[in-house]
């Protein structure tokens, strides 16, 4: 039996890790988890219903940090732990330092994000190299965030396996109409003669919602039935996306900061909007999966994982970056309607094709048995 201490921070739901907990073979692998969380989560529920041993660490300061480090190794040593995966910035800190500490033989953490370091805090890079330097193996969750980990930061290639996030596609395909109205009364939506062009994106420039908004502004002019929804609605960006809404006309656009059940707030929507700025920010993009999966007409610039398998015409409209001239060209063409079932037919069969999360689980489970 390998023993497998999951070390996780800031996350309140997550079904990919919820997916992973529940498809680990119990036979070979034993499971415990630290989360490094100030208050409980929904994600900690989870664990706590399915019997898994949780731990949960406050994560406010470097006193924290220090603390977390090495309450992390004891419990590393006491679970006699094989393996320490971490997830998310400071689960990597602590688990990949308390894991060498602990002299945990493999320590693996899965790389979430991709240039963001580069870009906006060139400090923390250092801290991603030290990281890089101290684990044993590296999970690139796309081919974009292999190329950063190679080409940038000058990993071994050996240490990296690239393995893409699985997804349980029936989540998003079972949906049943009760959930759906539930949202639309939770968030107080307009009637049904509405068109919903809907965005799941932190407020965050690198996300471009500087061009979402602008381009249904003028798309609201032309189609006075839209209403956009803009979900996740929080992030350093908020200032600035505040004062893009105040030029909209009241009532035509609803925030949403968190919803937990995603399958049906995609359900909500009549199209989808997903434009980062450049085609390195995003590290994966679940958001292109999940949406296509839900059999949604999208509109899409190509960034993440999304390179490696969206194609124009086919599975999505794709728009060149930060070009909100075009996203409202695109929002026109679907509105007609001419694209929406190809989209869907080729865009499910795509994913199913790449995204599997037996596929993914495959993966996991070979490299904690090698």
């Amino acid at each position: 039996m390998i023993k497998i201490v999951f070390v996780i921070s800031d996350i309140e739901k997550a079904r990919n890790f919820e997916w992973i907990a529940r498809k680990l073979d119990p036979e070979k692998f034993e499971q415990c988890y630290i989360l490094l969380n100030n208050q409980e989560s929904e994600f900690e529920w989870f664990l706590r219903d399915y019997e898994y041993k949780t731990y949960r660490f406050p994560n406010r300061s470097k006193k924290d940090l220090l603390r977390n480090i090495f309450l992390t190794r004891k419990i590393l040593r006491r679970e006699k732990a094989d393996i320490v995966h971490c997830h998310l910035m400071e689960a990597n800190r602590v688990g990949l330092v308390a894991g060498l500490l602990a002299r945990t033989k493999k320590r693996i953490y899965t790389r979430h994000f991709s240039t963001f370091h580069h870009v906006y805090f060139p400090r923390a890079v250092w801290i991603d190299r030290i990281l890089n330097a101290i684990s044993t193996h590296i999970i690139a969750i796309s081919k974009n965030v292999e190329d950063v980990l190679i080409k940038k930061e000058e990993v071994n290639p050996k240490k990296i396996r690239l393995i893409h996030h699985g997804f349980k596609f029936t989540d998003y395909e079972n949906v049943s109409t009760f959930r759906v109205d539930a949202l639309k009364n939770k968030y107080k939506l307009p009637g049904k003669e509405h068109l919903f062009i809907g965005v799941i994106a932190r407020f965050t420039h690198w996300k471009g919602l500087q061009y979402i908004i602008p381009a249904f502004e003028y798309f609201l002019g032309i189609n006075p039935l839209s209403h956009l929804i803009l979900a996740n609605a929080f992030g350093d960006y908020e200032k600035e996306v505040h004062k893009m809404l105040e030029k909209l006309p009241k009532g035509s656009y609803t925030l949403i900061d968190f919803e937990p059940d995603s399958p049906a707030l995609y359900r909500l929507f009549d199209i989808y909007v997903h434009t980062p700025i450049d085609d390195h920010s995003e590290a994966f993009g679940q958001t292109y999966i999940e949406a296509i999966a839900s059999g949604l007409p999208c509109i899409f610039t190509k960034s993440g994982v999304a390179k490696e398998f969206l194609k124009e015409g086919r599975n999505a409209l794709i728009v060149p970056f930060e070009d909100d001239s075009a996203i409202v060209d695109g929002l026109k063409m679907i509105a007609t309607g001419k694209y929406s079932n190809k989209f869907t037919l080729y865009g499910q069969e795509d994913i199913k094709a790449k995204f599997s999360l037996k596929s993914m689980m495959g993966k996991l489970e070979d490299l904690y048995l090698s």
